[in-house]
């Protein structure tokens, strides 16, 4: 029995191999958003806290929303797509 009890028991992952939540497709991270637009990420924080970009905080950082960033950049006269 010994051999089969270490069978059942559940393997520790390390953390960093953990498997990561699924992102939202339509929430970018702040860093996202940044690159998005073509601005740093202290540019998107200060958009955020002055509400001209909505944002949801989740934990420490906000996640703001992708259509949210595409009107933004229609308002700011930019193209959509900055791959």
């Amino acid at each position: 029995m010994g051999e089969s009890d270490a069978d059942s028991e559940p393997l520790a992952v390390p953390a960093d191999h953990a498997p990561q939540q699924p992102r939202d497709p339509e929430l970018l991270t702040v860093e996202e958003t940044a690159s998005t637009l073509g601005l740093s990420k202290m540019a998107v924080y200060r958009l955020v806290h002055s509400k001209v970009l909505p944002a949801i905080r989740t934990g420490p950082t906000f996640k703001v929303p992708e259509p949210a960033v595409q009107e933004y950049l229609r308002q700011a006269g930019a193209p959509a797509n900055r791959g």
